[in-house]
Formats: structure tokens, C-alpha cells, sequence
């Protein structure tokens, strides 16, 4: 198995006797997810979780992930450190994150609370780890006089515990467990009939899923190691590499860095741009309105390894930044349905339409 990462939840409902169900798997550069193993627990402890692990780690010497994106779980997340190391990096689902923020916004203010949370939206599209720990200093200096209740529980849960829900925490991989919930769904939903089992039926259908889901890889369902690039993905980009956007760049160690003015920017100053490369920024204020002015794109020798600071990146893994620039940079070329849709217009749903037969004359 060639996973550097891996996905973890407990399940509940699908059996009567209400033991958990364990999925462990991975996700692709599609963000699909592709599972690895199915247990059932009689516990939710580190113990039982270390079981797991290391029958994978027998089963598959060279099974050896750096990376786990789970929930708050501290049995997970210590079971998943003692069998693969203690260097391994543990990713916090974003989404576990945000619903349990809000449930506790009551800590705060009512007229502060929306504040608040768009903060916490700016600081998870932290692009890496110096970024994130600027601008935590900076909501710790702008809530510390007036909400220090909820500043309390914001410091031991999610800025010290649990710290690696921002998007450049695992650069490349999802911020969440989203794919893993549809798949648990799927689950239900197809495999159960949304219904609970008695544990004597549910462990032969449990192996005759599993079955199931390997014969697929047989039949031709792939990884997907580069991102899939939509049509509308390359309208997107040969727009934005046909405007009058202004990118200015630099060469380090080898590498091209670009500069995109962000938003209706259509030129940066360097004073903007050393403002993000440096992240200068004295208060919160500042870092939510100049810390996404400028988007970096690193181009490497090959543009499909490029990466860039941008949310649409972060999260799907390419944007119009990356393809626009080997477009500009004539890498690449986009194709010829790409150019159909007039620049400043939004493609529409679905296929081209195809060509209009000719009129024919007798």
C-alpha cells in the first residue's frame, strides 16, 4: 500500500449491539476516497486502535503513513503515534473544528460572535505553518481584553491540542474528512440499507463489501496521483491568462514565484508583496484584508508539481493561477473549447454544444 496518509473515524448505527465501526483509508489527488480497511471495535480506546494499526502494518511492511486527518479523538491520534512514530503529523478535520467552535460561541459576546468566526475562516486558509502562528498572535492580541472566556477554550482546544486544522498544516492534502463521511454514508445507505444489523449478520456482509470494494481496483478504478483538469477549470485559467493582470516574478533556488494580484487587482506594489512574503501585519484586521492580496504560485520545472497560496488551490489542489501561468508561460496549451466562451463570461453547465449541421441544398 503507497499511502502517505490516511483517513480514521468511528462509525456508529449499523450494528445493534452498537459497537463502532473503525474505516481507515485514503484520498487521491481527485479527493476521492479510497478505503483500506474496515473493523469493528468492542471499545474506542488506544488499545483497540493500536490493534488495527499494527495488523495493517504486519499485513503491509511498507505500509507506513506520515500523515493522519481524524477527529479529535485523542485514542486515534495516540494509537496512530505509537505504531508509526511519533513524528508523524496529525491533521484536525476542519469541519469538526468549525461545529464545535460554534457551539461554544455563547462564550462570547452576541454582537462579537460573527466577527469572530470570519477571523477563524481567514485563519484556516493559512497557507503554512509561520503564517498560522502570526496571525494566532494577532487574534490573541485582538480578543484577549474583551473575550477572554472563549480565548480560554480557543487555547486548549484548538491552539495547542489539536492545532493542525489550517489549510498549510498538511500542504497537498484535504483539511477535512469530508470523503471519508460520504463514504460512511455510502455505507449506510447501500450496504445496510440504513439499517442495524445484528453483529451475526453484519460480519459476512461486512466481508462481502470489502470484497466487493477490492474487485473494483481490478476492473479498472485507479488513484488519481494529478489532479483532473475540467473544462471549466481551463476556461477559468485561459480567462485570467488573457486579462491585463500584471504577475511579476522572481527565481529561488531554481524555482519560478510568481506574484497575482488577488480579487480586482490588476497590479501589485512591492511593498504589497513584501508585506506577504515577510507577513508583516500588526493587527487581525490587517492580516484579513492583506494577507489573501496576493496569491504566490511556485512553479518548479515541471507546472503540473506547481502549488499556490490561493483558496481554490488549497482545497482542490489547482487553480486558474497554476494552469493561467503555464498557459502565459506556453507550458501547456489549453484546449480548443476552452476559447469558445467570451472573456468576463462564466461557462455554462454541461458539454459544448456540438456543431449545427450544415444546411443542405438540392
Amino acid at each position: 500500500m503507497e499511502a502517505n496518509h490516511i483517513h480514521t473515524d468511528a462509525t456508529y448505527k449499523l450494528n445493534w449491539e452498537g459497537f463502532p465501526v473503525l474505516i481507515i483509508g485514503t484520498t487521491d489527488r481527485d479527493r476521492h476516497f479510497h478505503p483500506i480497511s474496515l473493523s469493528i471495535c468492542s471499545n474506542e480506546n488506544i488499545e483497540c486502535f493500536s490493534i488495527i494499526f499494527e495488523a495493517l502494518k504486519k499485513f503491509d511492511e511498507s505500509f507506513s503513513p506520515k500523515y493522519l486527518i481524524s477527529d479529535a479523538s485523542m485514542a486515534i491520534r495516540q494509537a496512530f503515534q505509537n505504531v508509526f512514530g511519533e513524528k508523524c503529523r496529525l491533521g484536525m478535520c476542519w469541519a469538526h473544528v468549525r461545529r464545535n467552535v460554534v457551539k461554544h460561541l455563547n462564550l462570547a459576546n452576541k454582537k462579537t460572535r460573527d466577527d469572530i468566526m470570519n477571523d477563524l475562516d481567514a485563519l484556516q486558509l493559512s497557507a503554512d505553518d509561520q503564517m498560522f502562528n502570526t496571525a494566532i498572535g494577532l487574534f490573541r492580541k485582538k480578543w484577549n481584553r474583551n473575550e477572554k472566556e472563549f480565548l480560554a477554550y480557543m487555547e486548549q482546544m484548538w491552539f495547542s491540542t489539536h492545532i493542525g486544522w489550517y489549510e498549510g498544516f498538511l500542504p497537498g492534502l484535504p483539511s477535512t474528512n469530508n470523503a471519508l463521511e460520504s463514504f460512511n454514508a455510502l455505507i449506510k445507505r447501500e450496504e445496510t440499507m440504513r439499517e442495524r444489523m445484528p453483529l451475526s449478520q453484519f460480519l459476512p456482509q461486512c466481508f462481502e463489501s470489502v470484497s466487493r470494494w477490492s474487485n473494483q481496483y481490478k476492473i479498472g478504478k485507479v488513484i488519481i496521483t494529478t489532479p483532473t483538469i475540467e473544462l471549466s477549470d481551463w476556461t477559468k485559467a485561459y480567462h485570467w491568462a488573457k486579462n491585463s493582470d500584471k504577475v511579476t516574478w522572481k527565481e529561488i533556488d531554481g524555482i519560478n514565484e510568481y506574484y497575482c494580484p488577488a480579487g480586482e487587482k490588476e497590479a501589485l506594489q512591492e511593498e504589497e508583496i513584501c508585506r506577504v512574503v515577510k507577513r508583516k501585519w500588526n493587527t487581525m484586521g490587517q492580516f484579513t484584508r492583506r494577507a489573501f492580496s496576493v496569491w504566490i504560485v511556485r512553479v518548479p520545472e515541471n507546472w503540473l508539481d506547481s502549488n499556490c497560496t490561493c483558496a481554490s488551490f488549497q482545497k482542490q489542489f489547482k487553480c486558474k493561477h497554476v494552469i493561467g501561468l503555464a498557459i502565459r508561460t506556453k507550458k501547456v496549451k489549453p484546449p480548443p473549447a476552452a476559447k469558445q466562451v467570451p472573456l468576463g463570461q462564466k461557462r455554462k453547465r454541461g458539454r459544448p454544444a456540438k456543431s449545427k449541421k450544415a444546411l443542405l441544398i438540392q
